[in-house]
């Protein structure tokens, strides 16, 4: 028996006291595999209805009927292997009950799944796999989805036996799921960093839990643009020519209509205006910069809007009555156009500068002028509360835009689904609440961040069954601090 686990009778009581009307996740760290692993940070992060216990130990000991475990996450199949032949029957005894089965997150290479009659290999290249047709396991991933989704590095291939291979390279299962009374998954994919893997390891919760444990299936997304109006940014004053056009805006709201109609939500892009660079004609011929930025205000309706300040100034340079006259600023320049009724209560500041850790000042002026009760930031970690307003992390859209270089002779396409795929994807299957940051240069001329957005949203849909929903921002920061919380900042 494994000697770094403890008692699994105290896991199951911790479990238990956790949250007694929910249906439970017990997380039994140890052997190869501790409390760290991306997994169990997953699990916390989607799992809506059920509570998420973490504990160490060893398999063995009485086992306590109380609570309502559902699912139990073994670190190390070796531990669980190397029960004596009572405390593996008493424990398959307690899931049968329970209607519980067990996922086994790390499976050692060589290891005989005897439930399952198979084998496991070593670490071995992937490049495409494919997820099986019918297969009862998956729910948030598409089955049926065969050789198309490209996940290279390096994964564990389950060889033999009679289980269901739901997810599978070639002959071998790469997820394998057997089905005698307790329901058991082996994951021989937790080395791949990938979005599909993260799904793969929810959707083999649910099925081992007979359900109980469901996690969501609905992913908000919203999104910021940052510097409207504001010329784009180059190491070379001479390249800072770039704002978006009056058919970029039109572009804006064809994809705004499109997520309007694949969510049943109304999407508008949220922008951060810098006020002061309003009506600048920076581009060369043919471009018209001007009718960009009246494009833009006489569809304010289309759009949310956030005051990014007049010159997109930093604000710790600046004292607390120095940002409130500008604030001030954008907020008339914002009536006279017939912006100020589409400004919510969210804000970004420049450079995010002032933001985390909070600069008083700054969320001070937010309250006084704007009367704020969000924010987004680009910092790690999720969300905390200064002030009155609640800041949620932000995540960069992750499109390889130069602003000094426009056009895909440049720019791959290639290179910009790739980063779709690492950045949104990821995110948006990992995490039930997104937020991306973009910049108005992203959407000017080669129009990279619609490439990457359309790129992202095409692949949520062929590969899985999250069900994309839409709001403003505030709202969503709102809806990921009532799910998780915030600290106090």
């Amino acid at each position: 028996m494994n000697p770094s686990f403890a008692a699994f009778a105290a896991c199951l009581t911790f479990a238990a006291g956790s949250a007694a009307a929910a249906p439970s996740v017990l997380m039994l760290h140890g052997g190869l595999v501790g409390a760290d692993h991306p997994y169990f940070q997953l699990a916390a992060r989607t799992l809506d209805e059920a509570s998420v216990a973490h504990a160490d130990g060893a398999l063995g000991g009485p086992l306590d009927d109380g609570g309502d475990v559902r699912a139990v996450v073994v670190a190390d199949y070796g531990a669980y292997r190397a029960l004596d032949e009572a405390h593996a029957a008493e424990l398959a005894a307690y899931c049968r009950r329970r209607g519980a089965g067990m996922f086994f997150l790390y499976v050692d290479a060589g290891a005989e799944l005897a439930e399952a009659g198979a084998v496991a290999g070593g670490h071995e290249a992937v490049g495409r796999i494919a997820t099986a047709a019918a297969s009862p396991v998956l729910s948030l991933l598409r089955d049926g989805v065969e050789g198309t989704v490209a996940v290279p590095g390096f994964a564990r291939h389950f060889r033999g036996g009679t289980g269901d291979a739901a997810i599978a390279e070639g002959g071998d299962a790469l997820l394998l799921a057997k089905d005698d009374g307790v329901r058991r998954v082996w994951n021989g994919l937790d080395l791949l960093d990938h979005w599909l893997v993260k799904l793969a390891f929810l959707d083999g919760l649910r099925w081992v839990s007979h359900d109980a444990v469901a996690p969501a299936a609905e992913r908000w997304l919203a999104v910021d643009i940052d510097d409207i109006f504001q010329p784009s940014y180059a190491a070379d004053p001479r390249a800072r020519t770039v704002k978006i056009q009056a058919g970029d805006v039109d572009e804006l709201l064809a994809f705004s209509d499109e997520m309007s109609a694949l969510t049943g939500d109304t999407f508008r892009f949220s922008l951060g205006f810098n006020a002061d660079y309003y009506g600048l004609a920076v581009g060369p011929s043919p471009y018209d910069d001007r009718k960009g930025d009246e494009a833009l205000v006489a569809n304010a309706a289309r759009f949310t809007w956030f005051d990014h300040l007049p010159a997109h100034e930093p604000a710790t340079s600046l004292e607390q009555l120095q940002l409130e006259a500008l604030m001030r600023q954008s907020k008339r320049w914002a009536e006279d156009h017939g912006v100020l009724q589409y400004v919510g209560a969210y804000g970004v500041a420049p450079y995010h500068d002032g933001m985390v850790p909070p600069y008083q000042p700054l969320y001070l002026a937010w309250r006084a002028i704007w009367g704020l009760e969000t924010a987004g930031a680009m910092y790690a970690g999720g969300a905390f509360r200064h002030e009155g307003i609640a800041v949620m992390s932000r995540l960069d859209c992750g499109a390889p835009c130069d602003s000094s270089v426009y056009g895909f002779d440049q720019i791959a396409r290639a290179d910009v689904v790739a980063a779709a795929d690492r950045y949104i994807v990821t995110r948006m299957a990992s995490q039930p609440v997104t937020i991306l940051m973009s910049h108005q240069s992203d959407y000017a001329r080669d129009r990279v961040g619609m490439v990457a957005l359309r790129a992202a949203v095409a692949e949520i849909r062929e590969f899985t069954r999250l069900q994309m929903r839409t709001g403003s921002p505030d709202a969503l920061v709102r809806r990921f601090v009532e799910r998780f919380g915030a600290g106090a900042g």
